[in-house]
């Protein structure tokens, strides 16, 4: 059955099978672990907005943030591209007055940001897949804005 010269039926080398066998796993891995919604090395990436919503973040912290800085995933290094667009309002806060009412009034030296970047990426899943990581809206991540980190969430995906 297998020759002299290592080879099966006198025409396959072991080592022959143990690499198709071997490529044969890591692809059948590569198959099960995207469930057949990979990202194919030739697709082309699209242009994505992303919005980050930060509550209750302190003033200086909202003035260090501006249109065109860089932003980053603190953890990961997965760029976000650019900041194309700041919304900032005053934080809202809840709390009774004195007839027993709940009012609203807004929190002094506190602002309410959404930030929204645009990148090249993949849609995935229901969400996007960035530098070989994924990130779904509702997720809490801390990215690097410019010179700032920043705890937020991802409030929105757009492509």
């Amino acid at each position: 059955m297998i020759d002299e010269k290592g080879k099966l039926f006198g025409k396959v080398s072991l080592i022959d099978i143990f690499v198709l066998v071997t490529v044969s796993l890591i692809v059948a891995f590569g198959v099960f672990a995207f469930g057949g919604q990979g990202i194919s090395p030739f697709q082309d990436p699209i242009p994505i907005e992303i919005s980050f919503l930060i509550e209750n973040l302190e003033t200086f912290t909202a003035d260090s943030v501006f249109i065109g800085d860089p932003v980053f995933d603190h953890h990961t290094g997965a760029s976000f591209g650019e900041i194309i667009n700041i919304d900032r309002t005053p934080t809202v806060e809840y709390h009774p007055n004195a007839f027993g009412q709940i009012v609203a009034s807004n929190l002094p030296d506190h602002y309410r940001l959404e930030i929204t970047t645009r990148f090249y990426g993949h849609n995935w899943r229901n969400g996007i897949w960035v530098n070989g990581q994924t990130f779904f809206v509702g997720e809490t991540i801390v990215i690097q804005a410019g010179d700032t980190n920043i705890f937020t969430n991802i409030s929105n995906l757009l492509y």
